[in-house]
């Protein structure tokens, strides 16, 4: 117990002709305080740490203020100054946890390192997550055709550190190198300089002019340059 909840205690306890704040109030004030925060999904479950119910702070008779205190963020566990600013003004730290649900991608079966991941090896299920990060598929599309970079067992959820999308550029092969955003879609052959999945961008030597550019891998192995590229 803090020395600042001490002395409240001990200099309150058996004032009973002063109005006690409720700590029930203490308790929806920073419920309040979380639903209202921009970040917070809508499946978020709050809950409050204990408070002493021998805590006898004098009733505030308007509105608390709650707050994040300096240097401190709302995550997944974190404590939330409350303070009174009427006249008997007092300050008060409520612990606080915060549980997301989401529906997340899990595997259906287990999976073995190297296995291309197909749409029957994933359902949705309704899962703890974490407030912090979003380290989770939310669809099942969003997984499929990812490959699996170790064993998965069957419910483990997917996500991008057990899986990775599927290298469609191999460096030193021959790719098609598009350029797009012209009157004229112009298509060349290239080197790859690197390996490369879908969405990422890579380095292709045009075979003819010796020129290196880089442009983005698409779903059909592609690398396309923006227009006004010269190659």
């Amino acid at each position: 117990m803090s020395r600042l909840l001490t002395l409240i205690l001990l200099g309150t306890l058996g004032a009973d002709a002063v109005a006690v704040q409720s700590i029930a109030v203490i308790e929806d004030a920073v419920r309040e305080f979380v639903r209202g925060q921009s970040n917070q999904a809508p499946d978020t479950k709050i809950s409050v740490g204990t408070l002493d119910p021998r805590l006898r702070l004098a009733d505030c008779g308007q509105e608390l203020a709650v707050a994040v205190p300096p240097g401190r963020t709302l995550n997944s566990t974190t404590s939330l100054a409350v303070r009174c600013v009427g006249p008997q003004p007092w300050t008060l730290y409520v612990g606080i946890q915060l549980t997301r649900y989401a529906e997340i991608t899990v595997a259906t079966r287990p999976l073995a390192r190297g296995d291309v991941i197909q749409v029957s090896d994933l359902r949705r299920e309704r899962r703890a997550v974490s407030v912090a990060r979003s380290d989770y598929f939310t669809q099942e599309t969003a997984a499929v055709g990812r490959v699996a970079t170790r064993a998965i067992a069957a419910g483990e959820v997917v996500n991008a550190g057990n899986s990775k999308r599927p290298r469609l550029v191999r460096r030193g092969a021959t790719v098609v190198l598009a350029l797009r955003g012209t009157a004229v879609e112009v298509r060349v052959k290239g080197i790859a300089l690197e390996d490369g999945a879908m969405g990422e961008r890579v380095s292709v030597r045009n075979q003819s002019s010796a020129r290196v550019v880089e442009g983005t891998v698409g779903a059909d192995g592609v690398v396309t340059v923006g227009g006004g590229t010269l190659l």
